[in-house]
């Protein structure tokens, strides 16, 4: 008999049951994406895909972070730094319950006052999906028509430079960091860079992501930079980093992790999930390194921070130990208890 599917995070936490004595119960048995867990008397749901993972979140703190210009401002009213940033509403419904000014006819002029190149994507989006870097108003103008179906509300904000890192916080403690690194184009000495950015495309579509255009700005500095075009065969064993998004969904990958993070990094991290109310919280950041917080950038809070990445890079007891921490702390807290 074939065993039933499982969300790969539904997956982590049976496996902290078998290691606790717990008991876990799969009971969505077509998708496998809802469980329930029971520590001793007391049980409560856990669940994939759309929803919170980590059911110590207020339902509430989650909608905040899942608003990307609401969390900005929240984690700006907190005194933590944020990317200059413009909404523009996509479509007109509910155009009287708001002011004037961030309507799709006033884009070119937010864009303006921001400056170009700049990142435009969708306010309410997740994975890096239809985020892109655009040059000109025409290029602003395609990529808002695209978000337009899945998204009613689009963010104009200026890119930073920089390293990426993300810090994963649990209940004010950073439990662990990484700088996030960009997806590479690996040659094997016969496909071109088109080739090779073409069949890396065709793994984001499976995945349900948007492509990295060939005629990004950003892309095309990359190659110039290098004295390569896209016609260009990339030698066996030599890679190209691709510019842009550096989600783990979208190819990124992890370097320079650590659990070892300074008080001030730390009490800055926590300053910022307390501004929206996470109890776990991933808060995505620029900075030249994590030595203190002067030079940090907050990009992202996530209230639904995936643990895939770093278990699947060799650090999978953390990932259950934070995993276990969350179940005694939802018993503890009697939240979503039944």
């Amino acid at each position: 008999m074939t065993p039933p599917l499982i969300a790969p995070h539904l997956a982590l936490y049976r496996e902290v049951c078998q290691d606790q004595g717990w008991t876990f119960e799969l009971l969505d048995r077509h998708c496998g994406q809802l469980a329930r867990i029971s520590v001793g008397d007391r049980s409560f749901a856990v669940a994939g895909g759309r929803a919170c993972v980590y059911p110590i979140n207020a339902a509430s703190a989650a909608d905040l972070a899942r608003d990307k210009a609401h969390a900005l401002t929240l984690l700006r009213a907190a005194g933590i730094a944020v990317p200059r940033t413009e909404l523009v509403f996509l479509r007109p419904a509910y155009r009287a319950e708001r002011g004037p000014g961030h309507e799709l006819d006033d884009a070119p002029r937010l864009a303006a006052g921001l400056d170009y190149p700049l990142i435009v994507k969708p306010n309410d989006g997740a994975r890096g999906h239809l985020v892109a870097e655009v040059a000109d108003a025409a290029a602003l103008t395609r990529q808002l028509a695209r978000i337009a179906p899945h998204s009613p509300i689009a963010q104009l904000q200026e890119p930073l430079t920089g390293e990426e890192w993300r810090l994963f916080v649990l209940d004010g403690r950073v439990r662990f960091a990484y700088r996030r690194t960009p997806p590479r184009l690996l040659g094997d000495g016969r496909q071109t860079l088109g080739q090779l950015l073409a069949a890396y495309n065709s793994a984001l579509a499976a995945r349900a992501l948007s492509p990295l255009a060939a005629d990004t700005p950003s892309v095309l500095r990359s190659l110039a930079a290098a004295g390569l075009s896209q016609q260009t065969v990339l030698a066996e064993g030599d890679s190209l980093a691709l510019p842009g998004r550096r989600n783990l969904a979208a190819g990124g990958g992890i370097a320079d992790y650590t659990e070892s993070i300074t008080a001030a990094v730390e009490a800055w991290a926590a300053r910022a999930a307390a501004a929206l109310g996470l109890r776990v919280a991933g808060l995505d950041l620029f900075a030249p390194d994590l030595a203190g917080p002067a030079g940090f950038t907050a990009l992202e809070l996530n209230a639904n921070p995936s643990l895939l990445g770093i278990a699947r890079a060799g650090h999978q007891e953390t990932a259950l130990a934070i995993l276990a921490a969350v179940c005694r702390a939802t018993v503890a807290s009697h939240c979503a208890l039944f």
